[in-house]
C-alpha cells in the first residue's frame, strides 16, 4: 500500500482563507440592513398596535368627548412634547395609554422600551363645504410621531391617520 505523501502548500491555504473571508465579508456586510429591517418591523408593529388602540379608545368615547376634539388645534413642526407620563388626576389611563392633554395620547410598550405619541385634533365632517346635516361626524387626525426621546416634532418620524367617526359609533 503506498502513501499518499501531498500536502496543501502555501499558495492554496492562502487562497482558502481568501475565499472564506471574502464570503464572511459578504455575509457581515448584509448584517446592518437586515437589523435596520427588523427594527422598522417592530416599530411598524408597534404603531399599529397603537393605532388600533387609539381607534378603539376613541369609539369608547363620548359623544361629547369626540366633538371637543374639534376645538383641538394641529400641531406645528417645532412643537415640544415631553416623554414624560405625569399620573396625576388629569390623565386617564384608556386601553394602554395615557391621555396626557386633551388631545395628546401617549403609548408604550410593556417592557417600556418604545414610546410614541398621538397627537389628535378634528373638525366636522362637511358634505360640499357645508355640515352634513344627515349624519354628525366628526374627521379626527391623529399624527404618531416617534423616538419620544426627541423633543421637536419635525425631528421624528410621522404616520398621519384620518379617520371618521360619527355619533352613533360612540357610546
Amino acid at each position: 500500500m503506498r502513501k499518499i505523501r501531498h500536502s496543501f502548500n502555501m499558495v492554496e491555504i492562502v487562497l482558502a482563507i481568501g475565499v472564506v473571508a471574502f464570503g464572511i465579508t459578504g455575509v457581515m456586510a448584509l448584517l446592518p440592513p437586515a437589523l435596520n429591517a427588523n427594527r422598522d418591523v417592530a416599530q411598524d408593529t408597534f404603531v399599529d398596535e397603537a393605532l388600533s388602540k387609539s381607534l378603539s379608545a376613541l369609539t369608547n368615547l363620548p359623544w361629547s368627548d369626540v366633538k371637543g376634539l374639534e376645538a383641538a388645534t394641529p400641531p406645528t413642526e417645532n412643537d415640544d412634547y415631553s416623554n414624560s407620563t405625569n399620573t396625576d388626576a388629569a390623565n386617564k389611563l384608556v386601553e394602554g395609554c395615557f391621555i396626557q392633554r386633551n388631545n395628546l395620547l401617549y403609548f408604550t410598550t410593556p417592557d417600556n422600551i418604545q414610546t410614541l405619541h398621538a397627537i389628535m385634533w378634528g373638525e366636522p365632517i362637511t358634505l360640499n363645504g357645508s355640515v352634513s346635516s344627515h349624519a354628525q361626524g366628526t374627521r379626527i387626525y391623529m399624527l404618531y410621531s416617534w423616538p419620544t426621546t426627541t423633543q421637536k416634532l419635525k425631528n421624528r418620524q410621522q404616520r398621519l391617520v384620518i379617520h371618521d367617526i360619527y355619533e352613533h359609533q360612540c357610546q
